[in-house]
């Protein structure tokens, strides 16, 4: 590599260094930095020529748009992701946008210096941030045109009725499915025309009374009963990639489903027992071993045990003796026949119902708020889990820890489509917009729970938003406040941050936070957070930290959100089609068995159900269309090694060499951290891959 002549190679070396560390510093930054460190002035052009020389440049351009024929060839190649971010400490890199140098440091200060707090402050140059250009979208999607709309001063139910759904605004997909209409304003029409039904008023706002909350059965905690095994950090066990099975299981019930069944049946068991014992029948195929009997010969580095929570090795006459226990007990069978699939039900998305008829939705997943119901089908979560949502930030959020709800970004590319202010005024509890009723969809529209009595309260919420998003533009107007900075061990990031108070809605007097994260101190936003919690309530750094610890690939979460928009509105178009005979279905049936061999087969069609479910929501969609031997032999059977530590639980896998499934694994690892997963002893699950 060659140095332009007369520059000091300490200085060159220096100029590779920091452009290696942070691709965003420009020549004229690089300017500043050098006469600082070294004393010295070096032209802009001279710089440029070393970046060039070392292969750090970019191409320089506007990035063309893509039609949809090149979209579809795009779509057809392999998936490519950058590593996790934790495996190494990358700077936020988003979508692609036009690099811009960074602005020259000068002198700005705040107008209303906020609270102080504990982080180091970087006081910014006083000069306006200009916001990035706009990048292009990597897939643009037909939306119809926003409406504006403003807020009624007083809202008056006998002139208005109810809010259409289709007038709420821009959507981010084009896809209309049927949705169930609201009751619209009886209008003129034919006689040979029966006239709709007048619109529904309002229930009127009862005083809340002190509801009494239903005991269900009692459940098996295994955290008070049993304590996480102690394990070498150091050590290499085998196929812990089968925890991409435990996940999915995890994701239904904290303890071992097979379990919960023997111990409903049976409440003379032992429950530790019973839990280990169902924990090693259930996966021992993801270890490749056929019958009890075969666990004599498992001689690896024992994670099957690290699986199941075994604290030691189990005989195989244990194991074949709980097997022939559950053989002898046509209850279990009933269980698995009736009751087994009831856990894989999964819903799609929650049905918002306002007091003054607005209606708005949330996907499962609550990656977005939605206007309509074409969300697609990877965004669902199991009832129970659904359930527990609900629970939490809606119905009994007085009884337990108070929680915000986290939602990853505000819907639609060039502005907030409406649905996002009903959902700020609907969270500020104001009593046009207070919640009625929330309904929990399945994929196939069908109604799983209602829940209609929700708490009247204001509840804290955080969602993320974009810099080319029109709102952003108008946040980011004036004064954005001093940059602040931590390190985020969890990540192994340094943050960047400023905020500001900010109106939304516009003219609403309801007064947010809008927090902009950077690179570095000097960069501009790369992407904002929006949240009604109170400084006093959480510090903003600890607000970064709980956001980022729910999506903490927010980059690559974004792209997903659009690959699985376009594959929902461009199925036909951009991807062949399957035929769905061959895709394995999670409704199996289960046999009433009257013998050993139809004992396991139940057993291997519970275990291949959770394996469908991880297919669905971890892995990349074409591999909801893999068997279940397939799937081991790529993902399940790769060893790793084990920590516990800050009550996280850490799987690093181990791939070999020249491991052609790198790109699907490592969507794998995104999607799975940022699934908010807790073990049965409380601990975060997070994988990362050596």
């Amino acid at each position: 590599m060659g140095v332009p002549y007369k520059l000091d190679i300490k200085i060159a070396e220096f100029i590779i260094a920091q452009k290696k560390s942070n691709p965003g510093l420009g020549c004229r930054s690089f300017v500043g930095l050098i006469k600082d460190k070294f004393g010295s002035e070096i032209s802009k052009s001279t710089i440029n020529a070393v970046i060039k020389e070392s292969g750090l440049s970019k191409r320089v351009g506007r990035p063309r748009g893509f039609s949809k024929r090149e979209a579809a060839q795009e779509e057809r190649k392999p998936i490519s992701f950058k590593e996790s971010p934790l495996k190494s400490a990358p700077v936020f890199d988003l979508l692609p946008a036009k690099k811009l140098e960074p602005e020259p440091p000068q002198t700005l200060q705040p107008k209303e210096p906020l609270p102080e707090r504990q982080e180091k402050p970087i006081i910014l140059p006083e000069k306006k941030i200009e916001l990035e250009r706009k990048p292009e979208a990597p897939v643009e999607l037909k939306a119809e045109e926003t409406r504006e709309t403003t807020l009624p001063e007083a809202p008056k139910q006998e002139e208005k009725p109810p809010a259409k759904i289709e007038q709420l605004g821009q959507h981010l997909n084009t896809a209309k499915p049927e949705f169930p209409k609201l009751e619209e304003k009886p209008k003129e029409i034919p006689k040979e025309e029966k006239p709709p039904k007048p619109p529904v008023e309002a229930k009127p706002i009862e005083p809340v009374r002190p509801r009494e909350i239903k005991k269900e059965k009692a459940q098996f905690d295994i955290a008070k009963l049993m304590q996480p095994l102690s394990v070498d950090e150091e050590a290499i066990i085998d196929s812990m990639g089968a925890f991409f099975l435990k996940a999915a299981e995890l994701e239904i019930s904290p303890t071992s489903i097979l379990g919960e069944l023997v111990r409903e049946i049976n409440g003379k068991s032992d429950p530790v027992d019973t839990e280990i014992k169902s924990n090693v029948l259930l996966y021992m195929p993801a270890f490749g071993i056929d019958s009890p009997e075969a666990l004599d010969k498992y001689k690896d580095t024992g994670g099957l045990w690290q699986l199941s929570c075994a604290k030691q090795r189990l005989a195989s006459s244990d194991i074949s003796d709980f097997f022939t226990q559950l053989k002898n007990n046509p209850q279990l069978f009933t269980k698995l026949y009736y009751d087994c699939d009831k856990n894989f039900k999964e819903a799609l998305y929650f049905k918002f119902i306002l007091a003054d008829g607005t209606i708005f939705l949330v996907d499962a997943r609550l990656k977005s708020i939605w206007q309509e119901p074409n969300i697609p089908d990877n965004f669902t979560v199991t009832q129970n889990k659904a359930k527990k949502y609900i629970d939490d930030r809606f119905v009994q959020m007085f009884t337990k820890e108070k929680q915000p709800v986290i939602l990853f970004n505000a819907p639609s590319y060039r502005s907030f489509a409406p649905v996002v202010s009903e959902f700020v005024l609907a969270m500020e509890d104001l009593p046009a917009k207070r919640i009625l009723e929330i309904t929990a969809i399945s994929v196939n529209n069908q109604e799983l729970e209602a829940y209609n009595n929700i708490v009247p309260a204001k509840r804290h919420f955080i969602f993320g938003f974009w810099p080319w998003q029109q709102e952003a533009k108008d946040f980011l107007k004036g004064d954005i406040g001093v940059v602040r900075e931590f390190y985020f061990a969890e990540l192994a990031r340094q943050i960047y941050y400023s905020e500001k108070s900010v109106e939304f809605p516009k003219q609403s007097g309801t007064m947010l936070s809008a927090v902009f994260l950077k690179n570095s101190a000097f960069s501009s936003p790369r992407m904002g957070l929006l949240t009604n919690i109170p400084d006093q309530a959480m510090p903003t750094s600890e607000l970064i930290k709980f956001y980022l610890l729910n999506w903490p690939n927010f980059e690559d979460t974004y792209q997903d959100i659009l690959s699985s928009s376009e594959r929902l509105t461009y199925r036909g178009f951009v991807y062949p089609v399957f035929d769905e005979e061959a895709m394995p279905k999670r409704e199996q049936v289960y046999i009433l068995p009257n013998s050993a061999a139809e004992l396991k087969d139940n057993l291997k069609i519970l275990l291949n159900n959770l394996s469908i479910s991880a297919q669905r929501h971890f892995f990349p969609y074409g591999y909801r269309f893999a068997d279940f031997s397939a799937m081991r032999e790529r993902f399940y059977s790769l060893p790793g090694r084990m920590k516990r530590k800050d009550k996280n639980l850490y799987i690093s896998l181990l791939v070999p060499k020249n491991y052609p499934y790198s790109n699907d694994l490592f969507y794998a690892v995104r999607r799975i951290n940022e699934s908010n997963i807790t073990d049965s002893f409380g601990y975060k699950l997070w994988f990362k891959v050596l």
